[in-house]
């Protein structure tokens, strides 16, 4: 019944289900509230409190962000002595949407142990709380296990794939931390070039605060290019809410995930490594000649675009490739034809975003004079500047 669990369970599940597993809580606050206190105020009963400082990290050190990956045996040492044992299920739970809780579920989850997170956390639970510093477990002793290597990259390693074809690197701050607009607790603003914004927050059903449906968060991720990708990689300031990310593209059906676990905190803190400002990435129509979509020119509709809407162009320009080359390919001797056209739709593309970028028109009427959609449209352009088929 729980020897595998799902990524989220509900408040009623996890109450039908208490005695089976073990209820951590793992509340931390950037402002420097003590979720120790938070806990011994009032939490679900029967939890453990687990601490994000101390038991999911190292202590930070530099050139590593605020959240270290723990060594091996230091992890294990703390899930003993909290009292999990090997292969006993744990649901973690926080009060800020899963953004704490997540971290656990993914170390959990990386070194083959279930987990899951408490859809909708401490606020979604119907009935009362229990205050004082929680049950005494007896702790025990657990085997040590190496971190894999495919689910946490370092900074190096991620210098190397943001500018690799087929690594996508997810950014979960919120868009102005991101954009580097809002200055919060990092060397440097802004964030790694590449990089694309997916705020962790926008996981979330804002009406319930519990994560949106497998569906809506697979279009997300679609929309943000992670179809395409053969690797995501998820970065937020320390290591933490980029696990959030990490668990909503499992719930969408992704497997191929990894945290940088340093993250902004880490990579900011090395003034050799370039650091990007804006909310968009610059989008090229042709060579030579590129504009950053947000703002372009005033007047000029693209800046209504979002980040979602940008990142679009990438997932669906692949796709398209791809069925058009599939096409050619079926074609045998027409595949020449069949590149001519693609080149010379482009040509007319580009010809009439000129004359967009000059006279205001909006992205629908230039899908109309081109007769195709708004997605196609998007498809069409390329981001290096190069043709398509080249």
């Amino acid at each position: 019944m729980t020897s595998s669990l799902p990524d989220l369970v509900s408040a009623t599940w996890l109450a039908q289900h208490a005695g089976d597993v073990v209820i951590a809580d793992v509340r931390w606050y950037l402002d420097g509230r003590s979720g120790r206190e938070a806990f011994a105020g009032g939490h679900l009963p029967g939890a453990v409190f687990v601490d994000l400082d101390r038991d999911l990290s190292a202590p930070p050190v530099p050139g590593e962000g605020r959240h270290p990956l723990p060594a091996p045996d230091a992890f294990a040492a703390a899930l003993g002595g909290l009292g999990i044992g090997h292969g006993q299920p744990v649901v973690a739970y926080d009060d800020a949407g899963g953004s704490i809780a997540a971290r656990m579920w993914w170390m959990l989850r990386a070194v083959g142990e279930p987990a899951a997170v408490l859809d909708g956390g401490l606020q979604a639970w119907p009935t009362g709380l229990e205050a004082g510093p929680g049950p005494v477990r007896t702790a025990v002793t657990r085997e040590v296990r190496a971190w894999p290597s495919a689910c946490f990259v370092g900074t190096d390693e991620v210098d190397r794939m943001r500018q690799a074809p087929g690594v996508l690197l997810l950014d979960a701050r919120s868009a102005r931390r991101f954009s580097g607009d809002e200055v919060a607790v990092d060397p440097r603003p802004g964030h790694i070039p590449g990089a694309r914004s997916a705020p962790w927050a926008e996981n979330l059903d804002p009406r319930t605060g519990r994560f949106k449906p497998a569906e809506e968060l697979g279009r997300r991720f679609r929309e943000l290019g992670a179809a395409a990708a053969d690797v995501v990689v998820t970065t937020c300031g320390s290591g933490v809410t980029a696990c959030h990310d990490l668990l909503a593209l499992h719930v969408a059906g992704y497997d191929r995930l990894a945290l940088y676990t340093g993250s902004w905190s880490a990579w900011s803190s090395d003034p050799r490594r370039p650091a990007a400002r804006g909310s968009l990435p610059p989008v090229s129509h042709s060579p030579g000649r590129t504009w950053r979509i947000a703002g372009a020119q005033p007047g000029v509709s693209w800046g209504a675009m979002t980040q979602p809407a940008v990142s679009a162009v990438e997932q669906a320009r692949l796709a398209w490739r791809r069925a058009v080359e599939e096409k050619a390919t079926s074609l045998g001797a027409a595949r020449d034809q069949a590149e001519a056209e693609l080149r010379r739709r482009l040509c007319q593309l580009w010809d009439a975003l000129e004359q967009a970028l000059a006279t205001g028109m909006s992205l629908d009427d230039l899908s109309r004079r081109l007769g195709l959609s708004p997605g196609v449209v998007h498809a069409l352009l390329s981001r290096d500047g190069s043709p398509l088929l080249a």
